[in-house]
């Protein structure tokens, strides 16, 4: 607020980090909310409640343990349609590969070699 228009870099360990690698941490955070934005979507147009659906993603995408809801701690999966559960195994694979291999691996080119 002091100096609006200064220009500051981000240091780490008094190195400063290149942009380039600020701008793919940025892209892999939207890249996140994307795909959590999408999947709740999915899941709400199935109908699931907005709670159940955002908390399902988050604990299957982040591994955050259960949701709440009708996925919360004393309830499970099981009463989801099966397009919902389908959604969540991507979310599931998608966060723990990061989600650019998970792109990476859907893409033809991968597997033409």
């Amino acid at each position: 607020m002091i100096e609006r228009r200064g220009i500051f870099t981000v240091r780490l360990g008094g190195q400063v980090i290149a942009q380039s690698t600020i701008q793919s941490l940025l892209n892999l955070v939207y890249l996140a909310f994307v795909v959590n934005f999408v999947a709740v979507l999915i899941l709400a147009a199935t109908g699931v409640d907005v709670l159940s659906s955002i908390s399902a993603v988050v604990a299957c995408m982040f591994n955050v343990g259960p949701g709440f809801g009708a996925v919360g701690p004393t309830d499970h999966y099981g009463h989801l349609p099966l397009i919902a559960k389908w959604t969540l195994s991507v979310c599931m694979i998608a966060g723990r590969l990061e989600f650019y291999t998970l792109l990476v691996l859907l893409t033809p080119a991968f597997w033409r070699r």
